[in-house]
C-alpha cells in the first residue's frame, strides 16, 4: 500500500500500488517507476557465491573488536572498507572467484596433515560449517577451512607487509601449526588490547 502526503501526484508518495507501480524517493527526487517481481533464479553458480560469501563472512565471527587481528586487518582496510568486506575481497580474488575454485581449496585445506586440530579449535570457537541447497559445489564451506581462511589472509598479509600481523604465528606455514600455535591464533582474533 503506498503512503500519499498531499494530493495524489503533487505533493509525495512512497511504496507500491498494486502490482503496477512503486514511488519512491531518491536523491531528493520523487520517482515513479513499473513495478517489477524481485528476481532469485537461485542458480547453482549463485549458491556457489553465495556459499563462498557466506563461509568467509562467518570466518570472521569470533574476530573481536579490539583484538589485534582486528586492528590489523583494519588498517590493511583502510576507510573505503570494512575489515570484513576486505578479507572477503581478497579471499575470492586470490583463492576463491567461484565453487570450482572453493573445492579446489578445500581439497588443499582436507589435505592438510594438521586438517583435524584446523576442524577442532573452529568447532571450539563456534563455528559451522555453511552450504545451501542449491549451490552447485559438492561439499559445503567447512568451519576448520573458514579458520584456515581467515589464518591464511594473516600470513598473506604479514608476507606483503611485516609490520603487519606480527606474531610469529604469521612467519609459519599453516600446516605446520600445533596446537600451541593454534592458541596464539586465538588470543590474537580474541583478546582485546
Amino acid at each position: 500500500m503506498a503512503k500519499v502526503t498531499g494530493p495524489l501526484y503533487s505533493m509525495t508518495a512512497s511504496g507500491k500500488i498494486a502490482d503496477a507501480m512503486v514511488h519512491f524517493g531518491w536523491k531528493g527526487l520523487a520517482i515513479v517507476r513499473q513495478w517489477l517481481k524481485p528476481q532469485n533464479p537461485k542458480t547453482a553458480d549463485q549458491g556457489d557465491v553465495r556459499v563462498i560469501l557466506g563461509g568467509l563472512g562467518r570466518a570472521c565471527s569470533p574476530v573481536s573488536n579490539g583484538s589485534q587481528y582486528h586492528i590489523d586487518a583494519s588498517d590493511i582496510a583502510g576507510t573505503e572498507n570494512t575489515w570484513v568486506s576486505k578479507i572477503v575481497q581478497y579471499v575470492r580474488a586470490k583463492y576463491m572467484p567461484d565453487g570450482a575454485a572453493c573445492m579446489a581449496e578445500l581439497a588443499v585445506f582436507n589435505a592438510l596433515a594438521n586438517v583435524a586440530l584446523w576442524n577442532s579449535n573452529a568447532l571450539a570457537l563456534g563455528l559451522s560449517s555453511f552450504s545451501l541447497p542449491y549451490m552447485g559445489m559438492a561439499n559445503s564451506f567447512s568451519y576448520g577451512m573458514q579458520l584456515y581462511e581467515l589464518a591464511k589472509y594473516g600470513v598473506d598479509q604479514h608476507a606483503s607487509d611485516p609490520t603487519k600481523f606480527t606474531d610469529p604465528i604469521y612467519e609459519k606455514a599453516l600446516d605446520t601449526w600445533v596446537q600451541g600455535d593454534f592458541d596464539d591464533f586465538i588470543v590474537d582474533i580474541q583478546t582485546v588490547i
